[in-house]
């Protein structure tokens, strides 16, 4: 009997604590949501440039392709193929991250093809850094009539 006195005066000296507390108003789950969003002046910038990095990572998967073109090398081509893995999960990054961003979907396919005449027209020049056809920024990629 005693215990239960305890815990019922507990229990009441709880709800008193409670009640003198400030209510909080709660928001629907609609409201809440239009409160929250606030439009990004940079989302633009920010799309164009997860689509570059996207792009670079399909340039240097193109070079690495023409890398191994001659190459009968075993554990070469093992560590070429472990370097297109890892460019294939940073693109996977590249577009998880554009989704979050809500950026307009990529209306281009990931050709990965289509820097490989700029990548042989690196390797002629042995891979000089300071030559123009290495400096992947210049690189405009063939589009499919041009191949």
């Amino acid at each position: 009997m005693r215990t239960n006195i305890i815990i019922l005066s507990l229990v009441f000296a709880a709800s008193v604590a409670n009640a003198q507390q400030p209510k909080q108003q709660v928001k629907s789950p609609a409201a809440a949501l239009a409160s929250s969003f606030v439009p990004d002046p940079d989302k633009e910038k920010k799309c164009a440039a997860i689509d570059e990095k996207i792009e670079f990572q399909i340039k240097l998967m193109a070079m690495d392709y023409v890398m191994g073109i001659a190459d009968t090398s075993v554990p070469r081509e093992t560590n070429r193929y472990l370097k297109r893995s890892a460019a294939l999960q940073t693109i996977a990054l590249h577009l998880q991250t554009a989704d979050a961003l809500q950026c307009a979907s990529r209306n281009k396919v990931l050709e990965f093809e289509k820097y490989n005449m700029e990548a042989f027209a690196c390797r002629k020049v042995n891979y000089s850094s300071e030559s123009s056809e290495c400096k992947l920024q210049n690189w405009k990629g063939a589009t499919p009539a041009q191949e």
